[in-house]
């Protein structure tokens, strides 16, 4: 059997091909890996603006929003947190609820409770885990946070970074919000 040396220019050629072949290759990976599995859609991650009256130190349940996801998939919430926050307010408690539907249509709106998450929802299951694609007919998952003020007086929570899991990476997403906690009158009821 003989070989037939190649010749300089088809080496040459080889070469090219094989070179462009590569960085092809490490291109459409890097993109895979840079755009694998779901993420929270961030034109339907609106946020809430408004305030409520919280006596001293206190928690309360807030409605910030719904979410849903780009794509098909899941993504794990793994942590919320006050971006800017005047006089400590923290995040101690998230998750996600199904809307609950009420009579003649429409859904229950929970609003805020001066509760614990677990007790505002009133035995509904609480998930940290989204698979809502939006633009799917099957709605949002409602996306509520248990905030609390540690001390008596005025505080502010301003925007929200929500923390997740899709295909093995961790992305986080900051969500406008801005609250407001005042102290009720003297004398007046909650």
């Amino acid at each position: 059997m003989t070989h037939t040396a190649l010749k300089p220019r088809q080496v040459v050629m080889l070469s090219i091909a094989a070179a462009l072949i590569a960085v092809v290759a490490v291109g459409v990976g890097s993109y895979a890996w840079a755009t694998a599995g779901p993420r929270i859609d961030e034109e339907y991650a609106a946020g809430m603006n408004g305030s409520t009256q919280v006596r001293g130190p206190g928690t309360v349940t807030i409605y910030a929003g719904e979410l849903c996801l780009d794509d098909d998939g899941t993504v794990e919430l793994l942590d919320v947190a006050v971006a800017d926050s005047l006089h400590g307010i923290t995040v101690t408690d998230f998750g996600l609820v199904e809307p609950m539907p009420q009579a003649g249509g429409g859904t229950v709106d929970l609003g805020s409770a001066k509760k614990p998450l677990r007790e505002a929802v009133r035995g509904r299951p609480v998930s940290r885990t989204l698979s809502y694609r939006c633009g799917d007919n099957e709605g949002f998952d409602t996306f509520l946070v248990e905030l609390r003020k540690p001390q008596a007086g005025k505080a502010r929570a301003r925007g929200l970074d929500i923390t997740y899991r899709s295909a093995g990476r961790e992305h986080t997403l900051h969500v406008d919000f801005d609250v407001t906690f005042r102290e009720p009158r003297r004398g007046s009821a909650l």
